[in-house]
């Protein structure tokens, strides 16, 4: 179950392709969040697991209190229900210095950073206020962060002056994790380039495979990249009925105490359940039916494996940029998917790695055992013991 709480509309920069215009001075108490977190948690008690995601409309580490109450909190309900419930966001980079890294390492926060790419691509658009470049300052704060194992990268595109494989490359010496997304507005861009762009990906990658080297690939494979996702998809010989679980594993607090279907539903009235008190789940699901019964998604070749659009995208009708994208990424996948079968050590070990990144999410029965067998410790010292042997 993902909990999501938009603790601030505030932020430092002024991006270009931010949905957030107004920059609001709006935020969520933490007596609010916590109320929210215990009425899902008691909505949902047979979860196996929870993420109570901080990211919201603005940047997070503004309400930097908050989040290490939040997580405080989250550390003794852990204990408490004797399930993992993790903090985590994306920030911006700007805010993140090596102190705070480790402030929020040691209260058991995970983390990522928006950073997009080359220092020309990122300074296009990812400025302060005052119309000034992130970059240097941000890697700088990425450089310093002592424990790098899990913090992970989001790069947005928003305009086809790109080279992904440049990006990747560059990223990959300061990341594990990778993922690629799109701004809401994609009018800009060139689906032809776009796509020729993720075709020299997809031949990278092959290349790579061939010299022995895969790490590129692992960062795309380790996170939430579209790319990385149908690859997996592929490779377990699996389908995707829903994009992510937005209104029925995934709901979202604003600042306004109405809950959405996701974070970035926020601004819409057609995504929203309601109150803390009163959330309508039957509406959720509904909204994600009538969703995937969208006639032309039924007439879809690709609808077992797109995981269908975002419902964020949706409320502004079917996306046919994203259509094309993702038809194109399935063949690429299916493609390296092959490479990689013909290797068996490397196809056993991939789908090894997917397997155990499932249970990261979705839980583990074998830990769950271990924390019932051990019931005189605290969850959280058990988990210490179970990142402290998955690290060895």
């Amino acid at each position: 179950i993902n909990i999501s709480i938009n603790i601030t509309k505030q932020c430092n920069l002024n991006c270009k392709y931010c949905f957030n215009k107004n920059k609001e001075n709006k935020r969520v108490s933490v007596q609010d969040s916590i109320r929210f977190i215990e009425k899902i948690i008691k909505d949902f008690p047979n979860a196996k697991k929870y993420h109570v995601d901080l990211s919201g409309s603005g940047e997070p580490l503004l309400e930097l209190d908050t989040i290490l109450k939040i997580a405080t909190y989250c550390k003794d309900k852990s204990n408490e229900i004797r399930k993992e419930i993790l903090p985590m966001f994306v920030c911006n980079g700007t805010l993140l210095t090596k102190e705070i890294a480790e402030i929020l390492q040691n209260h058991g926060v995970l983390f990522g950073i928006s950073l997009d790419g080359t220092k020309k691509y990122h300074d296009k658009n990812r400025i302060f206020k005052n119309g000034k470049p992130t970059f240097d300052i941000i890697l700088k704060n990425v450089k310093n962060i002592k424990n790098r194992d899990y913090v992970g990268c989001a790069i947005t595109i928003n305009d086809d002056d790109i080279n992904l494989v440049k990006m990747v490359k560059l990223l990959r010496k300061y990341f594990n994790t990778i993922s690629i997304k799109f701004a809401r507005s994609n009018d800009k861009l060139d689906i032809n380039l776009i796509k020729n762009q993720y075709t020299q990906l997809a031949n990278f990658l092959v290349n790579e495979i061939y010299n022995k080297k895969i790490d590129v690939l692992m960062c795309l494979l380790n996170g939430d990249d579209l790319f990385g996702k149908y690859i997996s998809l592929v490779l377990q010989n699996s389908i995707s009925n829903h994009r992510c679980d937005a209104g029925i594993g995934k709901f979202a607090l604003n600042s306004d105490l109405l809950v959405y279907t996701c974070s970035g539903a926020v601004y819409s009235d057609d995504l929203c359940l309601g109150s803390i008190d009163n959330i309508d789940y039957l509406k959720g699901r509904k909204i994600i039916q009538n969703a995937l019964n969208n006639q032309k998604c039924q007439n879809c070749i690709i609808q077992k494996y797109c995981g269908h659009e975002c419902l964020v995208r949706l409320s502004d009708g079917m996306d046919d940029f994203m259509c094309q994208i993702k038809e194109h990424l399935l063949t690429l996948a299916l493609m390296l998917s092959i490479i990689i079968r013909n290797n068996d050590n490397l196809y056993l070990y991939l789908v090894k790695f997917l397997e155990d990144k499932a249970k990261r999410f979705s839980g583990d029965t074998e830990f769950d055992d271990f924390v019932r067998f051990y019931g005189d410790y605290s969850f959280t010292d058990l988990k210490k013991i179970k990142d402290f042997d998955e690290k060895k």
